[in-house]
């Protein structure tokens, strides 16, 4: 018979963790309520430049074939499914990797010129550019005082 090691301070972080879910399944949106339950759903970064908005996420053992983007009303959705092997045709003695269908949702803060949105995937990282419309790009002007 094999032991495992236990370690108190990841039971409580997996505690957390169960809470946290059981919460945000409890309040929120839909989609947050939707994103909430899978553990599939890929990480997302949004940074901000002087021209660009940029949304980077973590999607490894994805395919770009089974990804999908769409933009509309300042909200970038990601979706599609990560497929694995069929669980039950092998005899696992651990199995911890999470397969299946994911939706994220994230606001852009700001008016876009949706036109020009642009995706690049690569390395199982997906990198959407949302380009800023020219009125909200920031510039400097100098405020004489009288």
């Amino acid at each position: 018979m094999a032991f495992a090691r236990w370690t108190p301070g990841r039971s409580i972080f997996s505690l957390k963790d169960d809470l946290d879910r059981l919460f945000n399944d409890l309040a929120g949106t839909e989609s947050e309520r939707h994103e909430a339950r899978s553990d599939v759903n890929p990480r997302i970064n949004l940074e901000e430049s002087d021209h660009s908005f940029i949304v980077s996420a973590e999607l490894p053992g994805v395919s770009k074939n089974d990804v999908r983007i769409t933009f509309q009303k300042n909200m970038l959705i990601i979706s599609g499914e990560k497929t694995g092997k069929d669980i039950k045709s092998a005899a696992y003695l651990r199995y911890e990797c999470a397969y299946g269908k994911f939706y994220r949702s994230i606001e852009i803060p700001g008016d876009v010129n949706s036109d020009k949105v642009s995706a690049d995937f690569e390395n199982g990282i997906l990198t959407v550019t949302i380009p800023k419309s020219s009125e909200t790009r920031s510039r400097e002007i100098e405020i004489k005082i009288k």
